[in-house]
Parts: C-alpha cells; sequence; structure tokens
C-alpha cells in the first residue's frame, strides 16, 4: 500500500531523507481479525478521545458547582495498521519507533502522531458555572392579606390595617428606592407585623377563619383543581401535555408562584389542548399566592409568646426614637403627643419595653443609678468605714455596666427569637457540590440535543446521559494529506 494510502488516515506525513535519498513511510489497515493483507510492517493501533467531567466545588462559594472536561486517548481496536520503511530504499537507514503501553505510536524518528491529539487539547480545563434563578415575589402575599383585612368584618381589623399602612411607612424610609424595593420593603413588614392588643388580635383571627380560608383558599382551590382534572382528561395521549400537568402539580405543592407564573407565560399562542394546561396554571398560580397569604395570616394570629415578644419590643424602641426626635422640636406634634406629652409618652414606651423585656427590676435600678450618677457631689472626705464620694462614684458605674450588660444580653436573646415566616416560598437551600472525578460524557450530534430539546417529553422514559459533548468539523484548520516531494517515487 502507497504513501497516498497513509496519508488518507491522516496519522504519519512526515518525510525523511536517508542515504541522500528520498524515504517515506508506508503501511496498512490491519483487518477486524488482525491479518495483513500482505507482510512487513511493525503493528500499531490509534487512539480515540474518551471525554469525563470532574464535579467540584467554585473556590469562592462552596455550594456551586464548577464542571471542567477533560479528554484522555484510549486505544481503538477498530484503528489498526503497521508502519514501515520502504523496502527498496532501506539502505544505512535506521528507524526508532515509541510505542505506548496500549500499542499506540507515540513517536517514529521524529515524527510524532500526536496530531489528532493536539486538535483536542484546547478542551482540558473547560468550566461551566450555573445561572441563579430568579427572585421570588413578596409583594403580592403581603397585598392579599391587606384585602383580606379590609374585607374582614371585625371591630379590630381597621386598627391593624391602620397598622400594616404605619408599617409600610417605615419600610419605604428604611429600604428607599433600591433595585427590588417592593419585594424588600414587604420582607421588612413581615418580619415586623405583630398585633399590638387583643382587639387587633382578633382580628388576624377572624381574617384567617374567614376572609382567607372560607373566602379565598377554599374557592380558589377547587377552581384550580377543576382546570387541572379538565387539562388532564385530554393528556392520556399526549406525552407533553401530561408532564406539563405533572409540572404544575409539583409547583403548586411547592408553592412557587414564580413557577406557575412562567409556566403559563411559556404557553402564550399555544394550540389547545396546551390552553387547558395554561388555564391550570393560572389558577393555581392563584390559590398558591392566597395560600401563602393564609400561611403569612395564621403565624400572625397563631404567634408565640416569644416571637410576640420579640417583635414588640423592636417595635417599641422605634417608637421610642420616634417620640425622643420630636420632643427635640419646639412646638412639635405628632402620633407621640403634643409638647410636655411627648415625654410621658416616652416614659410609658420605656416602661411597657421593661415589661416586655420581663426584667422590669433591672431597668428601673439602671434608671435609679444614672439618677445618682448625674448627682456629681463634692463632699469631704468620708468618715472612718463609709466610702467617699469618688468610690461611691466607682461602685455606683461598676454597677451599672454589669447590669447593662445584662439588660443588653436579654435583649440579644428576645431579639433573636423571632421566627419570620416568609411571604414567598423560599429559595431552595444550595448544597455543597460533592466532587466527583471522571463523571462519562456521552458524544452525540448535534441534531439529537435539537430533538431532546424540541420534545423533551419523548425522552422521559430514556436513559438520556448526565453529560454530552458535540464535536463539529473545522474546516478552516483541517489537517490536509501532505504532497508527495519532488523527485521522489512513492
Amino acid at each position: 500500500m502507497r504513501s497516498e494510502i497513509w496519508t488518507a488516515i491522516a496519522a504519519l506525513g512526515a518525510v525523511l531523507t536517508l542515504a541522500g535519498c528520498t524515504t517515506t513511510y508506508v503501511g496498512q489497515k490491519l483487518d477486524p481479525d488482525g491479518k495483513l493483507t500482505k507482510p512487513g510492517g511493525v503493528p500499531f493501533v490509534l487512539t480515540k478521545p474518551e471525554y469525563t467531567v470532574a464535579v467540584t466545588a467554585d473556590a469562592g462559594d462552596a455550594t456551586k458547582p464548577v464542571y471542567t472536561l477533560t479528554v484522555q486517548y484510549v486505544p481503538d481496536a477498530t484503528q489498526r495498521f503497521t508502519v514501515a520503511l520502504d523496502p527498496a530504499l532501506f539502505v544505512n537507514g535506521k528507524l526508532d519507533l515509541d510505542l505506548g503501553s496500549s500499542g499506540n505510536l507515540t513517536g517514529a524518528a521524529a515524527t510524532t502522531s500526536t496530531r489528532v491529539i493536539d486538535t483536542f487539547g484546547s478542551l482540558v480545563g473547560l468550566a461551566l458555572k450555573a445561572q441563579s434563578t430568579g427572585l421570588l415575589d413578596a409583594g403580592s402575599t403581603l397585598s392579599a392579606y391587606k384585602a383580606a383585612v379590609k374585607s374582614t368584618d371585625d371591630p379590630g381589623c381597621p386598627s391593624v390595617s391602620s397598622s400594616i399602612d404605619e408599617f409600610e411607612q417605615e419600610a419605604g424610609r428604611e429600604v428607599g428606592t433600591q433595585m427590588n424595593a417592593k419585594r424588600l420593603q414587604a420582607e421588612w413588614v413581615g418580619e415586623r407585623l405583630h398585633y399590638i392588643d387583643q382587639s387587633q388580635r382578633n382580628c388576624m383571627t377572624a381574617v384567617v377563619a374567614k376572609s382567607i380560608k372560607e373566602k379565598q383558599e377554599d374557592l380558589s382551590e377547587g377552581i384550580y383543581k377543576k382546570a387541572l382534572e379538565a387539562s388532564e382528561a385530554v393528556a392520556k395521549d399526549n406525552a407533553e401535555l401530561a408532564l406539563l400537568n405533572r409540572q404544575i402539580k409539583a409547583e403548586v405543592a411547592a408553592l412557587n408562584e414564580d413557577g406557575l407564573s412562567k409556566i403559563a407565560d411559556g404557553l402564550n399562542g399555544k394550540p389547545v389542548p396546551f390552553t387547558l394546561a395554561q388555564s391550570a396554571a393560572r389558577a393555581g398560580e392563584q390559590f398558591v399566592r392566597l395560600r401563602l397569604a393564609g400561611r403569612f395570616a395564621r403565624s400572625l394570629a397563631d404567634m408565640s409568646p416569644d416571637v410576640w415578644r420579640a417583635r414588640h419590643l423592636a417595635y417599641l424602641e422605634r417608637k421610642i426614637a420616634q417620640c425622643a426626635g420630636e420632643a427635640l422640636l419646639p412646638g412639635s406634634a405628632s402620633a407621640c403627643g403634643q409638647g410636655p406629652k411627648i415625654a410621658e409618652r416616652v416614659a410609658a414606651l420605656k416602661s411597657d419595653w421593661a415589661r416586655t423585656l420581663g426584667e422590669s427590676g433591672l431597668v428601673e435600678r439602671v434608671a435609679r443609678i444614672d439618677v445618682l450618677l448625674s448627682d456629681v457631689r463634692t463632699t469631704p472626705a468620708a468618715a472612718p468605714g463609709r466610702l467617699g464620694a469618688v468610690e461611691e462614684h466607682v461602685k455606683l458605674r461598676e454597677e451599672r455596666d454589669r447590669l447593662q450588660a445584662r439588660i443588653d444580653q436579654l435583649r440579644s436573646d428576645l431579639i433573636g427569637k423571632n421566627k419570620v415566616v416568609a411571604l414567598a416560598p423560599a429559595a431552595p437551600k444550595a448544597s455543597k457540590v460533592e466532587p466527583r472525578p471522571n463523571v462519562p460524557v456521552t458524544l452525540v450530534k448535534a441534531a439529537y440535543v435539537t430533538a431532546v430539546n424540541a420534545k423533551p417529553a419523548d425522552y422521559k422514559d430514556a436513559a438520556l446521559p448526565e453529560f454530552v459533548l458535540v464535536l463539529e468539523p473545522d474546516n478552516a484548520a483541517a489537517v490536509s494529506a501532505l504532497p508527495t516531494p519532488e523527485g521522489g517515487k512513492k
């Protein structure tokens, strides 16, 4: 077999000059049974690439995976050949062949067979980063709860509605106009809203029993179930529609309002029967929104004592700061009172704060010490057995520091007991990535990837590979056969 056959397999194409004559490598391909069409040559095997993915954790965030694609070359039993010098020119020549442990040719004199390997060298170290999902909505849940409060006929509900408005005004000042301000303001209110007195608690309980459960949740759940049943009834012979129905049920079970909205939006313009799935997704979205509002409402009416104390303590601190600031403005009038009434209001709030903390005695003792410390006495040296003014001042200061440290610790522990009920479904908690080396990668054609993406339902029962790789020819950088040198016979 002539050199043009050898160059056709693109394995070797170098030319050696021996004894002043032109020499080329020649070879032949072995049959599947290993027989030679004609004797001669040293057998060797070509390699083929095998791809794997190594999954590791991102250096900056251990919850984010990094995928590194690697390639190794293994013997290809279908690509076995022989190599030799042309016998007629084998004069004073020396042929050095380097073979790998698997019989693959790694070197022949100054010629290497690594051209294919070099082609894929750029694949090593390829990293792919996962993208994060969108933000979840909380503003709609608070809006639904506000509407339920206003529609509930209970004497304490107007006061609750006013409290929500007040909290929202505070949230607006705290959050400002930054990105996602509406969501952040709703979360700020949700973390602090609580009943101020028994009448407000009665309203919150009535909201759960009537406006949320009977008038909203039960009705919307019935509408959602009927819409889903209609979609499932026509999905028996439609695998793609059946897959959509299962996804809708999963999102409803997870209370994922955002996911249902995306499903419904993705079905815009789709023909019947996909319009039934869209109706089910929209009904499920409404049901989830009201269920979230119901969960939030139940957390307010059934708030534990520690959670209520934590929220009320923080509420009183904000009120004390507000009234103290207004007291500095002469002739000011506000909810804290007017003129001297503001000081009385501040004193009442501080007393309520001490009771809410549960340590009124400690707070009163600190207040008493503050009065004593403010009285700077200049008395003569104390009589024997009694402390002088300086020593007494130091003792009082030390006592106050100890008591204040105790109060601060109690306050910190109580504030930490505030249990927040999310207004929207919590994002899935990211877990650390477990390293997985040598995960197999399947070589596929681009048409396969296109087909799976176009109709995923057709492949729901197929054993899809975890990672696939599509290799396409780069005609601009293709390796061409070397021409026969001038004056050479082969």
